[in-house]
C-alpha cells in the first residue's frame, strides 16, 4: 500500500476526522489537565508561604504581648512604689512638723 492510498483509507474512513480531532481534543485535556497541576502547585505554594508568613507575624505579636504584659506590671510597681514614696513625703512632712513643734516647746 501507498502513502496516498493509506490517506485516502483513512480518508474514506473517518470522512470527518474524528481520530485528528479525537487526538487533538486528548491533547487539549493533558494540556490543561497538566496547566491545572501547575497551577495549583503555584497556589499551594503561595499559600503555604502564606502561612508561614502569618504564623511568624503571630509570633511575633505574642512576643510583643507578653513585652506589653510585663511593661504594664513592670509600669504598676513602678506606680505602688511612687505612691508609697508619697505617702512617706507626707509622713516625713508631719513628723518634721511635730519634731519642730516638740523643739521649740522643749526651748521654752
Amino acid at each position: 500500500m501507498s502513502d496516498s492510498q493509506s490517506n485516502n483509507d483513512t480518508s474514506d474512513n473517518d470522512p470527518l476526522n474524528i481520530s485528528e480531532l479525537s487526538n487533538t481534543f486528548d491533547q487539549l485535556l493533558s494540556d490543561i489537565t497538566e496547566q491545572s497541576n501547575l497551577l495549583s502547585n503555584d497556589v499551594l505554594n503561595y499559600v503555604n508561604n502564606r502561612k508561614l508568613i502569618m504564623d511568624s507575624n503571630l509570633s511575633k505579636i505574642n512576643e510583643n504581648l507578653s513585652n506589653c504584659e510585663k511593661l504594664i506590671n513592670y509600669s504598676d510597681k513602678l506606680l505602688e512604689n511612687y505612691d508609697l514614696l508619697q505617702q512617706l513625703q507626707i509622713f516625713s512632712k508631719d513628723f518634721n512638723t511635730r519634731l519642730q513643734i516638740v523643739h521649740q516647746n522643749l526651748k521654752k
